[in-house]
């Protein structure tokens, strides 16, 4: 997701499936520090209770909650049924 035509700082919500697990992550490895989705800040809610919730709190430039590096560790999983809120500001 961008907040301008321009693809150059974006937030991604990646997700993946295998048979009855979802798994799913937000990566900031390409959000500039300046972005509105940093200003603001974002979350992705699963409804499912088992599932983890990742929030990043507005200014946080380095939300451990999101992909910041490639070999982070991020990646939450859910039962496939889950739904997932992604909420932005």
């Amino acid at each position: 997701m961008a907040t301008t035509d321009s693809e150059s700082s974006v937030l991604q919500f990646e997700y993946t499936a295998d048979g009855d697990t979802l798994y799913w992550d937000l990566s900031s490895i390409n959000l500039d520090s300046d972005s509105e989705f940093i200003t603001a800040g974002f979350a992705a809610t699963p409804n499912d209770s088992s599932c983890t919730a990742a929030t990043c709190s507005a200014g946080d430039t380095d939300c451990a909650d999101s992909y910041q590096e490639p070999d982070d560790t991020n990646t939450n999983s859910c039962s496939s049924s889950a739904g997932i809120t992604l909420t932005l500001g």
